[in-house]
């Protein structure tokens, strides 16, 4: 039976990388007999990608559309992205973001592992590509921190035991079974509409209803990081805004508060993370961002305990 994949992305306000990705696309690998569709959509107020988008079609020969989602929000445009892929019939979902370039076996080897392991939702690395540009002092370290945070995430994930941990897995490569989808109805919370956490959730809810969850590590990805997330103030931010986000999928839109434990946390994180930021110069500068990081973590559990949402998203980062 022929397999029939399709694989989508979101983008707003980045040209420049959008066009990165639809040639990284091009040069995709088809894996066996498969089937490959394309759907890309524009999260904005009006479709500037559609010529883009044809020209790709033309180029490659395979079908691709450019969807319109105005309504503002990631979980917006992926549920328009997985509606879609349900209305055409495909068998498999793949998402990737729009700032992404795939290696040219990415998708035959997400589908190879979802095969092999009897995945109906699985995740692959995301590799971090250093920016053109100069780098300052300051973001070369936290180039390195990333690079290092990355590595370590990845080991954790493809590590022994790693079957036996929960797995969080985002849309920056992704790819899932949509007879599963089918069965359950599931979708992405438009609740979540710029705090960021939304494939996080679905990952939740999919592991909740039966899905089987996997890591395929030699499925990957590569990330272009724009020179102003490579500062200390964005370190702090992004980790203040994903723990309001995890918050609000763990506690709040379960009807819960854990007060308590977002007050313990706050102390404890903030602590640690002073202490850390205090001892750089001796300790370095990887153990001084874990602190600036973990900072960010505390503030975010007792923001998000005094009913705070993360407004990650609400701002585009690149071009």
């Amino acid at each position: 039976m022929t397999d029939r994949i399709a694989i989508a992305a979101a983008t707003r306000g980045r040209p420049r990388m959008f066009d990165q990705l639809l040639q990284g696309l091009a040069g995709l690998t088809v894996p066996g007999d498969a089937q490959l569709v394309f759907i890309f959509v524009e999260n904005d107020q009006r479709l500037t990608i559609g010529d883009r988008v044809a020209l790709f079609q033309d180029r490659t020969g395979w079908q691709a559309r450019a969807i319109l989602e105005s309504e503002q929000g990631i979980p917006f445009a992926r549920n328009a992205a997985l509606q879609a892929a349900l209305d055409d019939g495909c068998d498999w979902l793949a998402f990737l973001d729009d700032d992404e370039e795939p290696a040219t076996d990415w998708i035959a080897r997400l589908l190879q592992g979802a095969l092999d392991g009897g995945f109906d939702l699985c995740g692959g690395p995301v590799d971090q590509r250093r920016p053109a540009e100069n780098l300052t002092r300051v973001q070369e370290a936290v180039w390195r921190y990333n690079q290092r945070m990355a590595s370590d995430r990845s080991q954790k994930r493809s590590g022994p035991g790693a079957s036996d941990q929960r797995l969080d897995l985002a849309t920056n490569n992704w790819l899932c079974r949509l007879d599963k989808v089918r069965e359950t109805g599931l979708r992405f919370d438009e609740g979540l509409r710029l705090t960021g956490g939304s494939d996080t959730d679905f990952s939740r809810r999919a592991a909740a209803a039966g899905f089987r969850l996997g890591w395929v590590a030699d499925a990957r990805v590569s990330e272009e990081i724009p020179p102003q997330r490579l500062t200390i103030g964005y370190c702090f931010r992004r980790a203040r805004d994903q723990t309001m986000a995890k918050y609000h999928m763990t506690y709040r839109k379960n009807g819960k508060a854990n007060v308590g434990k977002a007050v313990f946390n706050f102390v404890f994180k903030t602590l640690t993370g002073v202490i850390r930021v205090a001892l750089f110069p001796i300790l370095g500068s990887y153990q001084g961002l874990k602190g600036v990081r973990s900072i960010g973590v505390g503030v975010g559990w007792i923001k998000a305990a005094l009913g705070r949402e993360s407004r990650l998203y609400e701002q585009v980062t690149g071009d």
